[in-house]
């Protein structure tokens, strides 16, 4: 098992590095999106069915096909040039418009759905909720990817915090862990590799800062949010698994499990990490970069 890991760890380091490499040197964002595009659906697909496992109630294929469509949808919008005055699409909020026809179109749907389970307003905001989760999260890589001030390298940064600071917990938890951390979660989660975890995460983040474009001490505590929501989202996967009853979300990639698997600590750092280099950008923090 630990030999197959390693293997098909790399093969994917490998593949993500090639993607990345190809980016810094021509410039590729919507390359970033495609890629991000098929993961998310996959992703999707895999939550769609943990939760239809776990007993939430949803309509499956739209909760798929919606969430598709909306990622699809920003990462257009996000790769659309800026102009000098605003374009058609903030000028109607489209920020926000396409999340309110997603929750009124579910609404008006439920009124014409099959009322024999009595579950239809259930399964509208079931969907909603499901629809929404993955894509969002993973929306946050690609606006880093395409920010102003961000790029491939603070992609990488994240990528890099995150999964690293995930090996260091899977080995340090497998030969030194003894103290459980969430037993009733995930029983092979020990504070001892959630330490090496975080640790990990702040080191590959401050050689990030030390080497990069970033601030070294901003770069510490992005790696800090890292690790810390990374593990939380590892652990949110875990509880919507074990509600599931599924050791794996899939078996699409061998010795990881599925899409979701591998993505897993993705599904909080993202999110939290883009919203801490906003709060920068805003400041000001990062003006000079």
């Amino acid at each position: 098992m630990l030999k197959n890991r390693l293997f098909f760890g790399l093969a994917i380091i490998a593949v993500v590095a090639a993607i990345l490499a190809a980016d810094a040197i021509w410039n590729l964002p919507l390359l970033i999106g495609a890629i991000l595009l098929l993961l998310v659906a996959a992703a999707q697909y895999e939550m769609v069915n943990l939760c239809v496992s776990a007993g939430v109630a949803l309509w499956r294929r739209a909760a798929v096909v919606l969430g598709v469509l909306f990622f699809a949808g920003r990462v257009l919008m996000l790769l659309a040039p800026a102009g000098g005055s605003k374009s058609f699409w903030e000028e109607i909020g489209g920020d926000q418009l396409d999340i309110m026809v997603l929750a009124a179109g579910l609404l008006v749907a439920s009124i014409y759905a099959d009322h024999a389970d009595k579950a239809s307003t259930r399964r509208a905001f079931g969907t909603f909720a499901v629809a929404l989760f993955v894509p969002v999260s993973m929306l946050s890589l690609f606006a880093l990817r395409v920010a102003v001030g961000g790029g491939w390298v603070i992609l990488l940064m994240l990528l890099a915090s995150a999964k690293l600071g995930d090996v260091a917990a899977y080995f340090v938890g497998t030969f030194a862990g003894r103290h459980k951390m969430a037993p009733l979660t995930s029983p092979n989660k020990t504070w001892e590799g959630a330490a090496a975890s975080l640790a990990a995460s702040v080191i590959v983040a401050l050689i990030f800062g030390l080497v990069g474009p970033y601030p070294a001490a901003w770069a510490a505590v992005f790696g800090l949010i890292a690790g810390v929501s990374g593990q939380l989202g590892d652990l949110a996967e875990s509880r919507i698994k074990r509600d599931a009853g599924a050791k794996d979300s899939a078996s699409l990639i061998p010795a990881f499990g599925g899409v979701l698997d591998t993505l897993d600590s993705l599904l909080l750092a993202g999110p939290a990490c883009y919203a801490f280099f906003c709060a920068s950008n805003y400041s000001g923090f990062l003006s000079g970069i």
